[in-house]
């Protein structure tokens, strides 16, 4: 009621439609962690009707659209296309919906002097943080496309990665000589097997070829945010995440390595006596290196991620179901 009154005082006031802008947007997302608690065995907790959670995100929508609209020498309009492509992204909007405000972010921050130190850490200052969380967003939003629409995603997806290259210094950096990618890029047949995706034959190479590609170089785009900003845990989760759910067998070393950090030789010759990892080497070590209160997209999501991060290294040991391996996890995160 209060920032609707304002709103009425004060309709062009970026700064206003910003704070009311993010309020409905933590609403909707402290809505939805209530909605998902009520399919957990904590549901007793939330035993009362949540509301339609859609309302506060159109709500978002329109007033960060409006704030754009009302652009003034306080208002960041970086950060209004991001959110408008987050809230986007959220109410189901395509990708090719959702791509142009990311795009415009990335012009923006960059165009305001962003410069890329060889490595970022959680203390720099200026907006290189900032245009590192975009670029991870953008490639993070074309692999879920690539992974769910498949062939037909390929085309828009590499005209997008060209214009991304225009606008952004880290699309232009070489690929990296990674591991993740020749591993992809040896096993492309059977990946191809596992999306079911079939031969298309066009006139200068098969489509198969050109999405195997188009993966590839978004992997990358992941991997250019981690080589810039190690401690950039949502690239290091959202990159296993991926490769996990890829191929639990192509990609048990990789993500091994990845999710639990270096293994000794030691526990290698002996997995059931030795403790499973130490949380300073592995991707839960970046998540106690980062500021939560830096999360741009929603200030105190830390609590989610944190959880993602915990379902994934269990899905990961259920694998081989180790209950050993359980113990030491549970265990070390107890001490956390």
């Amino acid at each position: 009621r209060c920032f609707k009154q304002v709103n009425r005082l004060y309709p062009s006031h970026s700064q206003l439609l910003e704070r009311y802008g993010h309020f409905c947007y933590q609403v909707n997302s402290f809505w939805r962690h209530l909605s998902y608690l009520q399919s957990t065995p904590q549901r007793h907790l939330v035993n009362f009707t949540i509301p339609d959670t859609q309302l506060e995100l159109k709500q978002s929508l329109s007033v960060f659209q409006k704030a754009l609209d009302f652009e003034t020498h306080v208002a960041e309009p970086w950060l209004y296309h991001y959110l408008l492509a987050k809230i986007k992204k959220k109410l189901s909007y395509s990708w090719e919906e959702c791509f142009p405000h990311l795009v415009s972010s990335s012009r923006i921050l960059h165009s305001e002097g962003v410069a890329y130190p060889d490595l970022v850490d959680c203390n720099i200052t200026g907006s290189v943080i900032e245009a590192i969380e975009v670029h991870y967003v953008i490639h993070s939003m074309f692999i879920h496309a690539l992974l769910n629409d498949k062939m037909t995603a390929v085309p828009a997806i590499e005209n997008a990665l060209l214009a991304l290259k225009e606008v952004a210094p880290l699309s232009r950096t070489p690929p990296l000589n990674s591991a993740i990618t020749q591993c992809i890029h040896d096993n492309s047949f059977k990946i191809l097997q596992i999306l079911d995706i079939h031969q298309v034959i066009t006139w200068h190479a098969s489509l198969e070829d050109r999405f195997i590609s188009v993966l590839i170089e978004c992997i990358h785009g992941l991997l250019a945010c981690l080589a810039k900003f190690p401690t950039h845990y949502k690239s290091h989760y959202r990159l296993i995440k991926i490769l996990w759910d890829l191929s639990p067998e192509i990609f048990y070393t990789t993500v091994k390595s990845l999710l639990i950090g270096p293994i000794s030789p030691e526990y290698i010759k002996n997995e059931k006596q030795l403790p499973l990892f130490n949380l300073k080497t592995n991707l839960f070590a970046n998540m106690w290196a980062y500021d939560k209160s830096y999360d741009i997209d929603r200030p105190g999501s830390f609590v989610y991620h944190m959880y993602r991060h915990v379902s994934l290294l269990f899905s990961f040991l259920s694998y081989r179901n180790s209950a050993e391996a359980f113990l030491s996890a549970l265990s070390l995160l107890k001490l956390k």
